[in-house]
């Protein structure tokens, strides 16, 4: 079958998708095209608590929606192509890398659900002895008949009894108890208008500073959002430090040029993830600005570099570009 027979009818399964609540499986279908090839179906949200807060207006699609469809298309593609088990649900999935960049200017016609297709391809393979144990996808998410953003990510996966072992020996390293006790998350002092959002409950930024070379800010981990951590985990996942950047981005593209933060949209990031964040150190950002003068890049917009440290650790690191609409 091609890659334009999959369906959008109905989501799939969210065991296949590592979800808890239905109503956040974007995934409606999958077939597979050969052995490391696969078309996949879904239906990006007109209206969405998290991924689509200003709904019914015709908009540029949005990258982290976008990269977090890809993202669920990962666990299918691990589970039906290359014999993960989903049963039990006994593997730990590590996301480590992160290349995704928009490549359709046009906003989407929203007045009715947007179908999309997402082509899945298999560039590299990892193995653990003879088993599977991370690979690097290639994604091209289409709809309309239009290529959207072109998307690759690395993951591994690791037996759950191994991960734990592996946790209480690094959180041993830091200082920190062998078991986490869940902290409350820290109080905001930003208005969601600065970060570009609407509901103040998704504010992941727990304050903001600036200066003229550098932004900083602290990130605020919420496990009980229902988006963001959709079911307990033991740190902080590359999705959230993903929108850690991303307010931080739009924060300091408005400030600097005064351009309201709603209408600045991230269009491409190169991320790495270097080391496992925990939810009990305080998570640190730094942002550069740097010089749009590539021309290959200056239609991405601005570009900034944006760290996320804890005790001086690196956690990740991001390559971002944001532009105003």
């Amino acid at each position: 079958m091609g890659a334009r027979s999959v369906g959008h009818r109905q989501t799939i399964t969210r065991e296949l998708v590592h979800k808890w609540s239905i109503d956040e499986v974007f995934i409606t279908d999958f077939e597979p095209i050969s052995e490391d090839r696969m078309a996949l179906g879904a239906q990006l949200p007109r209206a969405h608590g998290f991924y689509c807060e200003y709904p019914l207006q015709n908009r540029q699609p949005d990258l982290a929606l976008l990269v977090e469809i890809c993202r669920q298309a990962c666990f299918v593609v691990a589970h039906q192509q290359f014999g993960v088990p989903v049963e039990g649900n006994n593997y730990q999935f590590l996301f480590q890398e992160l290349d995704a960049e928009l490549v359709n200017k046009r906003p989407l016609d929203t007045t009715r659900p947007v179908n999309a297709v997402v082509d899945s391809a298999v560039e590299r393979v990892w193995k653990r002895g003879n088993m599977v144990s991370g690979l690097l996808w290639r994604f091209v998410v289409q709809a309309n008949e239009e290529k959207l953003a072109v998307i690759r990510i690395r993951m591994t996966w690791i037996e759950r009894t191994k991960w734990r072992e592996m946790r209480v020996f690094m959180r041993r390293g830091r200082s920190l108890p062998s078991e986490l006790k869940m902290p409350d998350p820290p109080t905001t002092s930003l208005t969601p208008q600065e970060v570009g959002r609407v509901n103040p409950e998704n504010i992941v930024l727990a304050d903001l500073s600036y200066d003229d070379e550098v932004s900083t800010a602290t990130i605020r981990a919420d496990i009980g959002h229902p988006v963001l951590f959709d079911h307990p985990i033991d740190h902080i996942y590359g999705m959230v430090q993903l929108e850690a950047a991303r307010q931080l981005a739009v924060a300091t593209i408005s400030r600097r040029t005064g351009t309201p933060a709603s209408e600045i949209r991230m269009t491409a990031c190169a991320t790495s993830f270097t080391s496992v964040a925990e939810f009990d150190l305080p998570t640190e950002l730094r942002a550069r600005v740097g010089s749009a003068d590539d021309p290959a890049k200056k239609h991405l917009g601005t570009p900034l570099t944006i760290e996320v440290s804890q005790q001086g650790r690196v956690a990740s690191r991001f390559d971002l570009h944001a532009r105003m609409d």
